[in-house]
Order: C-alpha cells, then sequence, then structure tokens
C-alpha cells in the first residue's frame, strides 16, 4: 500500500517541480566573506565534504609601476584561521612611474569552517592604509 501511495505522489507532480537544479543547490550552499579592503571578495564555493573547502579570493592592488607579479606563502594554518604573505615580484629594468592595477586572483583549499583569512602584504601596493588583507566569515 506505501508503495502504491508513493507511485502516486511521484507520478502526480508535476516534472518541473521535481526537477532540482545542482547549480541552486551549490549556490545557496555557498559561503560569503567580508575583506577590510574595498573591491575585495572571498568566497567559499559549495562543498558536500565535512573537511575541505575551494575558497577564491578576488581583488585588484594599485603598484607603484606596471608589470608587477605576486606569490602566496602559507605562514601559519590554525583550526579556523588562515595566514599568509602576499610576496610581491618587482618589475625588471626601468618601468614608467605611474599607479597600475594588479588583479589578484588566489585558489585554495582549506578547512571548510574557515573563519579568518589574513594576508600580509610584503613591499608592494600603493599606501592603501593597511599593511593586511583580513577577510572574515559573514554570519
Amino acid at each position: 500500500m506505501r508503495f502504491l501511495l508513493f507511485l502516486f505522489i511521484v507520478f502526480s507532480v508535476p516534472a518541473a517541480a521535481q526537477e532540482i537544479e545542482m547549480e541552486d543547490i551549490l549556490q545557496s550552499a555557498a559561503t560569503g566573506y567580508s575583506c577590510n579592503i574595498d573591491g575585495f571578495t572571498m568566497r567559499r564555493a559549495a562543498t558536500f565534504s565535512d573537511e575541505k573547502a575551494r575558497f577564491f579570493l578576488n581583488g585588484v592592488l594599485d603598484m607603484p609601476t606596471p608589470g608587477y607579479g605576486y606569490s602566496m606563502r602559507l605562514d601559519n594554518q590554525n583550526f579556523d584561521e588562515h595566514e599568509y604573505t602576499m610576496i610581491f615580484q618587482k618589475p625588471e629594468g626601468m618601468a614608467l612611474q605611474v599607479i597600475s592595477p594588479l588583479p589578484i586572483e588566489y585558489e585554495f583549499v582549506a578547512i571548510r569552517d574557515l573563519d579568518v583569512i589574513s594576508i600580509d602584504l610584503e613591499n608592494g601596493p600603493v599606501d592603501i592604509g593597511t599593511d593586511k588583507i583580513v577577510c572574515r566569515k559573514d554570519i
């Protein structure tokens, strides 16, 4: 009897109502972070893992000349906080002294419940009023 009731429910609901888009599930499970520098964003991609997740940090820093690059170094990894240093590579040779944007796009894997990421800025950007990028999980 229960099986017949199950079949009735399954086949009487319109197919469109039964469809659940995977993208909708993933979007609703994604987590945002607020950063202390305007224009910087960080988000956690949706995950079905209880342990690890993929994170994306994006923004733009103003550099004193064009041609700068950067690399990231993980300095400390606590349960709910990661500390990095962003190391800037100066351009080689002569460079025009003009403020130039450097797009920052960094992707990393960390514990799913990461609350804070802080990034020391080592010898690089034009004065932005801080020497550290800090992003905290939105509540």
